[in-house]
């Protein structure tokens, strides 16, 4: 069995990660969304190619960033409760 400050350290260090990876997500998508979107208005049109790549952009923007903000709030929702815990001295 754990003992709760390691655990309680395992899940901050999830969770500085989590946090960390979802802004890296979201400014590495972002950005690659705007230069599509300016690109694409820049021609004047959207081919299929381009629309695909606009829309997946956006996609894996949104859910990778949820996905990594659900595992960091998790986290930091367990190391919160088992330092709560253990201040109760339970």
């Amino acid at each position: 069995m754990m003992k709760r400050n390691d655990e309680a350290g395992r899940h901050l260090v999830v969770f500085a990660c989590a946090a960390s990876g979802a802004a890296v997500v979201w400014l590495v998508f972002h950005s690659v969304y705007s230069s599509l979107e300016q690109a694409a208005q820049a021609v004047g049109y959207v081919d299929s190619g381009a629309k695909m790549g606009i829309t997946f952009s956006y996609l894996m923007m949104v859910v990778g960033t949820a996905i990594l903000a659900i595992v960091a709030l998790r986290s930091a929702y367990k190391a919160a409760a088992l330092w709560l815990r253990a201040r109760k001295g339970g």
